[in-house]
């Protein structure tokens, strides 16, 4: 994956890779070709002004599989190792106690054994927590990091990026005069390194990883809830209607991976979309600010359909121009927007201000 011909991180639920990612609008950046075809190159633009589809559809790819990873794992944990001992509950409850296939489940699910259902929640949901931490909340080492930091930054960094040399290259086109990235010492490398740019990134990585965190410390009492209802009213519907334990186990399966596809993989997506604009967003406001542009106009997304504009972002639109600090908090004007703020024609732009 390349944004722009940059390094960037191609992260899996266990391993980081650095590679190349883009250049041939492969896989994630079909999204944007396909939209492209359909309403042609200046329109395309409109539908995505930050023009950053391709490094949010990577973003979500990677968000969907640490969320499944932890589904997965939940089922099998459930329905296959039977950490609940359903299997044995139902026995009990039909009379058969002490089968040998219930000691043979109960063997896999050694860890709950003993336990009252209170205990075996909180050590279930200690595991959950566990398995977060691998995956949804991963924290690694990035190449060029002195240390660990979570797997999001990699994708705000790129969006950062991706704001910095977007900037450069609309203030050329409004008639500012700037050196190109390529002949500043140490290159975009040391552009981020500027206090201005480094203390927003810093309080960007953080916000976004901050805000899934608050995604599974919810997602994690709704799952809780789920089972411990599942165990009480579940367990004896499904015994009334004759279901054997795998049938229960897998129904209770079903609710508890339902609900975190409402509440955590559906808000973890919104948070990855939306903090890609936002750091795209302040990036270029950074630069703007250090190149002294005192004004700018926002332009507008088209609706995801392609037909007319968003009435939050139209409203935007229309109240062109902006001084920068008016500007600075507007963008993403709401979840998944995507407009982009661009300088005034260099005379102008200087007179927004005064």
């Amino acid at each position: 994956m390349d944004v722009e011909g940059e390094r960037v991180l191609v992260l899996d639920a266990r391993v980081v890779d650095v590679g190349l990612v883009g250049k041939n609008q492969r896989g994630a950046d079909r999204e944007a070709t396909e939209i492209h075809g359909r309403l042609g190159g200046n329109a395309f633009l409109q539908v995505d002004p930050t023009r950053t589809t391709g490094l949010r559809a990577r973003y979500l790819r990677d968000v969907n599989r640490r969320w499944s990873l932890l589904q997965r794992d939940i089922a099998t944990s459930i329905i296959d190792n039977d950490v609940f001992g359903i299997e044995g509950r139902v026995d009990f409850l039909q009379g058969t106690v002490g089968s040998r296939l219930a000691a043979m489940k109960a063997l896999k699910a050694k860890d709950l054994m003993g336990m009252t259902l209170q205990q075996q929640l909180d050590a279930f949901m200690v595991w959950v927590e566990q398995q977060e931490a691998l995956g949804i909340l991963d924290v690694l080492t990035l190449p060029g990091s002195l240390g660990k930091e979570p797997w999001t930054n990699a994708y705000v960094t790129a969006a950062y990026r991706q704001g910095v040399r977007r900037s450069r290259t609309e203030m050329g086109r409004a008639g500012y005069n700037l050196p190109p990235l390529s002949s500043v010492p140490g290159g975009i490398g040391s552009v981020l390194k500027l206090p201005l740019h480094a203390n927003a990134l810093d309080a960007l990585h953080l916000k976004t990883f901050e805000d899934l965190k608050t995604v599974t410390q919810f997602s994690n009492g709704e799952t809780r809830r789920l089972i411990a209802e599942g165990l009480r009213e579940g367990l004896e519907r499904g015994i009334a209607q004759g279901q054997n334990a795998r049938k229960i186990a897998r129904l209770l399966v079903k609710d508890v991976n339902h609900r975190l596809d409402q509440i955590g993989k559906v808000r973890a997506r919104v948070i990855a979309r939306t903090e890609v604009i936002r750091a795209h967003h302040l990036a270029t406001v950074a630069e703007y600010e250090l190149a002294q542009v005192e004004g700018v106009r926002v332009m507008a997304e088209f609706t995801t359909a392609g037909f007319g504009v968003c009435p939050i972002c139209l409203d935007l639109e229309d109240g062109n121009p902006y001084t920068l600090d008016e500007i600075r908090g507007m963008i993403p004007a709401h979840p998944n927007c995507r407009c982009a703020a661009l300088p005034l024609p260099f005379e102008q732009g200087q007179r927004v201000a005064a």
